[in-house]
């Protein structure tokens, strides 16, 4: 069993964007790049089976077949203070139905194939993982089941944000899923799907 994200992917000059908000922070809570620890909206977190992985990926594929992509505003940025005591940043989004009905219909869908019973070791690397980086996961249906608790952001995963160019508008087009990692992470890309 594996902890997994399903999220959207902003396009290249958004991701450039994050990691350069990111490396100026030194103390930033995680590297962002490009090639593991990307920035993404989360739509779903769970844990599945690996064999459940094929199944995810025909659901998704319906999914992403009644979809366009998606029209998305960041309006700002602001913070949640970690257990840890720790700012952590993230960028805010403009209220969007579409990405709203997207994250819906993809909790609706994967209901039988994902659980919220976490553990360590189905985490990417599986070291370091700590109660927080648990709880995300353990908690996500409770905490953003419903529609309207849902909000979507880009974790910045730095402790200071000196940036205020807003809005900043794209398109959201790339669905993936992801093995997680520490806070929250996207680690190991599983697959990769268009809008």
């Amino acid at each position: 069993k594996i902890a997994i994200d399903v999220v959207l992917l902003p396009p290249e000059e958004v991701m450039d964007l994050c990691i350069e908000i990111n490396k100026k922070d030194s103390s930033r809570t995680f590297h962002l790049s490009k090639e593991d620890s990307f920035p993404h909206i989360t739509l779903m977190m769970g844990v599945t089976d690996t064999i459940d992985l094929e199944k995810i990926k025909e659901e998704l594929t319906k999914i992403t077949s009644s979809f366009s992509p998606i029209d998305l505003e960041i309006n700002g940025v602001t913070y949640i203070t970690l257990p840890e005591n720790i700012k952590s940043y993230h960028f805010n989004f403009e209220e969007n139905i579409n990405i709203r009905d997207l994250h819906q219909k993809i909790m609706e869908s994967l209901f039988n194939l994902v659980s919220y019973e976490v553990k360590p070791e189905m985490f990417f690397e599986g070291e370091g993982i700590n109660e927080t980086s648990m709880g995300w996961v353990a908690n996500y249906k409770e905490r953003y089941g419903h529609p309207e608790k849902f909000e979507p952001h880009i974790s910045l995963k730095c402790t200071q944000v000196d940036f205020n160019d807003f809005p900043v508008k794209f398109k959201g087009s790339k669905l993936a899923v992801c093995q997680m990692g520490k806070q929250g992470t996207c680690r190991r890309k599983l697959m990769e799907l268009t809008l």
